[in-house]
């Protein structure tokens, strides 16, 4: 397995309502120039991740299973599936008890031996 490392380097209790309007203003005029798709970035590096690690494109895991890029609830379906499970649920602790909001934050990671 590779290492993630989720830094949160944006909190929304730091957030002032004047500075994430400049964000929000600033985030969709980089995407407007860019040569991505329309999505959040961390998605985006979600999926360049994906493919580094594995052989498999990343639209094999697209609406995979009850949580690989679906709103997550049931049972997983095998051990792909609990990976999301598990990608979901850190997600939901960072939001939760760290404050940090993961959709917005990019992600660190080292993509080397696969």
């Amino acid at each position: 397995y590779m290492g993630i490392h989720l830094t949160c380097s944006f909190t929304m209790d730091k957030m002032n309502p004047a500075h994430l309007l400049v964000l929000a203003a600033v985030c969709i005029s980089l995407l407007g120039a860019s040569s991505i798709a329309p999505q959040p970035l961390t998605r985006y590096q979600f999926k360049r991740m994906i493919e580094c690690a594995n052989i498999r494109g990343w639209w094999d895991y697209f609406e995979y299973g009850c949580y690989c890029d679906s709103r997550g609830s049931g049972t997983p379906v095998d051990d792909l599936d609990r990976c999301c499970q598990a990608h979901d649920n850190c997600y939901n602790e960072a939001i939760k008890v760290h404050n940090c909001c993961p959709y917005m934050t990019f992600y660190i990671y080292d993509c080397t031996g696969g």
